[in-house]
This record gives C-alpha cells, structure tokens and sequence, in this order.
C-alpha cells in the first residue's frame, strides 16, 4: 500500500486526503480532452438529467461533508 511507503500520508486529515487524491488525478490526467465518445454521451445525458431536475443534485461541498463523515 502506498501509505506503507509514506506514513506521514496516515497522517493527514480526510479533506487533506480527498484534496491531495485530486491534485494526484488532475496531475496525472491534466486538462487533456477525450475523444471518448461514450463519456461524451454520458456527460450529455447527465447534464439533461440535471437540467430536467437541478433539485435533485447536491453541491460538490455537500457530498463532500457527506463522504467524510462515512468515514468518522
């Protein structure tokens, strides 16, 4: 496990975690674009869902509160 590798990572708070897992996946995919056309499609769904029912999606900062304390 990476953490064996670095323990001070154990030591860090669960946003810091969640912080630094973004930073590592926007390092490691960047800003390129995909030619995916399957995520595309699935964006495009995504975003008519959500703009047929914007009630029933949660801000970023939310699901965040959320997942951190699932893991308290």
């Amino acid at each position: 496990m990476i953490t064996e590798q670095y323990p001070a990572l154990s030591a860090l708070t669960d946003e810091d975690k969640l912080e630094l897992a973004r930073e590592l996946f926007h390092e490691v995919v960047g800003d390129e674009q995909t030619d995916d056309p399957t995520l595309e499609s699935l964006i495009a769904e995504r975003l008519t869902d959500y703009q047929a029912h914007p009630e029933q999606v949660s801000p970023w900062n939310d699901v965040k509160v959320r997942l951190l304390a699932l893991r308290r």
